[in-house]
């Protein structure tokens, strides 16, 4: 199973480097769907140090939260040079990586020191900020507070924090920057701040089943510069005659089927010259009888839900936040 979880990334020591080489290394491991901005806070704790910088990141991965945190977060760490100093765990340090938000899990391990979500995110704003950007609509599963409201709130009483809009990790990961709705004016009084994108924001209806992957493809007999190759992260809605809940067994084949033949790969048209040349080198590819069109992939989809036995009504694929085609028969 897929689990959306949120991570929250911060470092004083060469901040700027040490954050992008972490994502770097997530960008390896697991799927990222979400970068935000990179917000800069006073120390906390312990203020004789230098100022942090803060990242949030939105991933899947089909890790559990150990798994998660003992096999990629914990070396990812230590690959940075981390050094956890028991005598001061508000101390500098090259990098910090913690599981903000794991789905809607609630979880605490007084043994392994683990709480899901992070209690912190109720207490402190540069923790709060960052996640909030990427999914404003995300409901707290103890508060019941959205992170929007709880970011609103904690601003009254928090230092403001510094956009570092000249560390954009986003545009190094070819992420959009600057899409509505927007945060509260409150939380950084006299700037603009943008969500990353519609597409983070929790979808909450009975009849809708989403997710996202990333792909590549390129567009036969086309003028534009989509007749390159190239890739996207794309997402998909399914709108489902009925309740998505009762046919998750198999919405989740279809999302299945997806992960195992689009997802990392090349869709191409069959006749794509480009093709030999992938296969040589083997990369992985997945060939369709038309031109890999937004439109083509969100009919192909739809019909693909009907071999799987779910009465989809309405399908939507976005290949951009901006761009996207639906299919309904």
């Amino acid at each position: 199973m897929t689990h959306s979880v949120y991570l929250l990334l911060g470092s004083n020591i060469q901040p700027e480097r040490n954050l992008e080489r972490a994502v770097r290394h997530l960008v390896e491991y697991c799927a990222v769907r979400g970068i935000s901005r990179v917000w800069q806070s006073p120390p906390f704790g312990y203020p004789d140090q230098a100022d942090f910088l803060n990242v949030a990141v939105h991933i899947e991965t089909n890790l559990t939260v150990i798994e998660l945190r003992d096999r990629l977060l914990r070396p990812l760490e230590q690959q940075l040079s981390r050094v956890r100093d028991p005598q001061n765990k508000n101390g500098p340090r090259t990098i910090d990586i913690d599981i903000a938000i794991y789905g809607d899990l609630t979880l605490r391990l007084t043994n392994e020191h683990l709480s899901i979500p992070d209690p912190d995110i109720c207490e402190r704003l540069f923790i709060c900020a960052p996640l909030a950007e990427l999914a404003p609509g995300f409901r707290h599963p103890v508060t019941g507070q959205t992170l929007a409201d709880m970011a609103e709130q904690l601003s009254k009483s928090s230092p403001p924090l510094l956009a570092r809009d000249d560390v954009d990790l986003r545009a190094i990961f070819n992420l959009p920057p600057d899409l509505p709705p927007d945060l509260p004016p409150s939380l950084l009084p006299g700037q603009r701040q943008s969500l990353l994108s519609s597409a983070e924001q929790v979808v909450r209806r009975e009849d809708l089943f989403e997710f996202h992957f990333f792909y590549g493809h390129r567009l036969l007999r086309y003028a534009g510069k989509c007749r390159h190759l190239h890739g996207h992260n794309g997402r998909v809605q399914i709108e489902v005659v009925g309740s998505a809940g009762k046919l998750a067994g198999r919405l989740q084949q279809v999302h299945t089927w997806v992960c195992e033949n689009w997802r990392g790969r090349m869709i191409l048209c069959h006749d794509d010259p480009a093709i030999g040349y992938l296969r040589d080198h083997g990369e992985p590819i997945f060939l369709l009888d038309a031109n890999p069109t937004t439109e083509n992939l969100a009919r192909w989809l739809f019909h693909q839900c009907h071999r799987q036995g779910v009465p989809a009504a309405t399908v939507r694929m976005w290949e951009s936040p901006r761009s996207w085609a639906s299919y309904t028969d």
